[in-house]
Parts: C-alpha cells; sequence; structure tokens
C-alpha cells in the first residue's frame, strides 16, 4: 500500500513538469548611468495570436532618470499593437524600477519566419 500511495502522489508533480505550454527568451540590457532593462518575449507565436513583451526598467545609479521613452517599431508590421507600442516614465528615482507588458497580435497576412522588433530608447539625466 505504502508502494501505491508512493506512485499516486508523485503522478500529479511529473504530469504538471512535462505540460510546458510556451517557450521565451529573457533579455537584460546594461545601458549607461547605471539603467538596466529587462526584457522577455516569447521565442514563437501564432498567426492571429495576442502575445506580451514584459519590461522591468531598474534605476541602479546614483542620479535620478527622467523622460524615459522606449518606441517599439515593427519594420515589417507582423505585429500590432493592442493598445500602444511606447512606454513613457516621468521619472525614475535612483534605485527604482518600472514593471510594465505590452500586448501585440500577430497580423493574420504575417509568414512564417523571423520578425523583429526594433526598440528606441532615451533618457534624461538629472543632477542635483
Amino acid at each position: 500500500m505504502k508502494k501505491n500511495l508512493l506512485i499516486f502522489s508523485l503522478f500529479p508533480l511529473l504530469f504538471f513538469a512535462n505540460s510546458e505550454y510556451a517557450y521565451s527568451e529573457t533579455v537584460k540590457l546594461s545601458q549607461d548611468g547605471g539603467m538596466e532593462i529587462e526584457i522577455v518575449h516569447p521565442d514563437a507565436v501564432l498567426n492571429e495570436r495576442t502575445f506580451s513583451i514584459s519590461f522591468l526598467i531598474q534605476n541602479n545609479g546614483w542620479e535620478s532618470k527622467q523622460d524615459i521613452i522606449l518606441k517599439l517599431t515593427n519594420p515589417d508590421q507582423a505585429f500590432i499593437p493592442v493598445t500602444e507600442n511606447t512606454i513613457q516614465i516621468e521619472e525614475l528615482t535612483a534605485s527604482s524600477s518600472f514593471g510594465t507588458t505590452l500586448d501585440y497580435v500577430v497580423h493574420e497576412d504575417a509568414t512564417e519566419g523571423t520578425h523583429f522588433i526594433n526598440i528606441d530608447y532615451s533618457l534624461s539625466l538629472i543632477h542635483i
């Protein structure tokens, strides 16, 4: 009986451990002035499906940053933003962070293959 109980208690763990639905990649970028940007995005997406790109922006510097803008563009228009494609942060004080997620839909006419999203990044330093 103990042997059967052990097998039944491990079965749910094995079932959920092998049920992966999506693969993603995390990219961590270090910018000037102690800024770090962590981007999590899916490795693959199906046509006409919604997917998310998550951002964590950390100010590890000793000065505050102001007017931080990240603008995402898609050169071949394979991805359509659900609401917006720009992240704007008024100010990040020293040792603070900001996180958000942008949602996109894959265009119905998108072809299979590799597509890119470009990120334009700008900020202003505040010296006090």
